[in-house]
């Protein structure tokens, strides 16, 4: 059995607190893994960490770009089960992706039309709860609770396969050791 992991977080960004106030909801940002360690991350958001009007398709590591800056605030990291084949969809997808990464827009009118309830759904413009749920249900990892148009980060926290393996600050996410998290105020689960 092999695991991909979501990595759901809130910075202290003022576009996550804008998110945060909007939605009402405790997490503004939703990350794709294929790895426990967090250094390969894969997602919807900004290309540069100083201009969040210019985004598409990243690849994030934990202790680098925003996730560094903002290492004190809150994250939960779920696992997911899946099959060798449903892991190799994924894992193609998201090279393929890549290596095409400036073919893909961040999707701004999809971030307001699902705060008033209306889907869009593109094939190459996400935000970053719509990719993290696309991927998901494109190779078959999980079934949605609901449109991937209207998923947002919260909505992840409730996958019918999802285990929460992690609950503490974005910088010790990635940490594996049950001691040291502990002793941090984390929960390893």
């Amino acid at each position: 059995m092999k695991y991909v992991y979501v990595f759901l977080t809130r910075t202290g960004t003022k576009i996550a607190n804008i998110i945060g106030m909007v939605t009402g909801d405790r997490f503004a940002h939703a990350s794709i893994s294929l790895d426990r360690e967090l250094t390969q991350m894969y997602s919807f958001g900004r290309r540069r960490v100083t201009n969040p009007l210019y985004g598409g398709f990243i690849k994030e590591n934990i202790h680098q770009g925003i996730f560094a800056l903002f290492g004190e605030c809150n994250s939960v990291l779920y696992r997911i089960p899946v099959t060798e084949d449903t892991y190799s969809v994924i894992e193609n997808t998201l090279h393929t992706m890549h290596r095409r990464r400036f073919s893909y827009r961040y999707n701004f009118v999809g971030l307001f039309s699902c705060a008033f309830g209306v889907p869009t759904n593109t094939r190459t413009h996400f935000t970053c709860s719509q990719f993290v749920s696309w991927i998901l249900e494109y190779s078959g990892a999980t079934t949605l609770p609901k449109n991937m148009g209207l998923m947002k980060p919260d909505d992840l926290t409730r996958l019918p396969n999802a285990e929460l393996v992690y609950e503490g600050c974005i910088a010790n996410a990635d940490n594996m050791n049950r001691t040291v998290a502990v002793r941090r105020g984390a929960r390893v689960l």
